[in-house]
């Protein structure tokens, strides 16, 4: 799959500064930037629209980010993209399981 700009991706990011950088950064080269700040929320509005993209945070607030792909994975197939600060082999495993 080859993105290109206008394409609308969702990230879900509670870092307000890292989500603000990911947000500028990412509209700056023509995409479509949708954020949010909590899984519960990104699980909504990754129900409401068709995204091209989810970049995801694993350590997020209600919801983890491991949660919220199982149960994304229950209805879409859109490409998503784990962000997270754990490095360990046991936490990447578990992202690609």
């Amino acid at each position: 799959m080859q993105f290109c700009s206008g394409q609308q991706i969702l990230a879900i990011e509670d870092d307000p500064i890292l989500g603000a950088h990911l947000k500028t950064s990412l509209e700056s080269r023509g995409f479509q930037v949708t954020l949010a700040d909590d899984g519960r929320t990104g699980l909504a509005l990754a129900h409401q629209d068709d995204y091209d993209l989810i970049l995801l945070d694993v350590l997020l607030p209600g919801l983890g980010g491991m949660e919220l792909l199982t149960r994304l994975r229950d209805k879409r197939r859109t490409p998503v993209l784990m962000m997270s600060a754990l490095g360990g082999e046991a936490h990447r495993i578990q992202g690609f399981d």
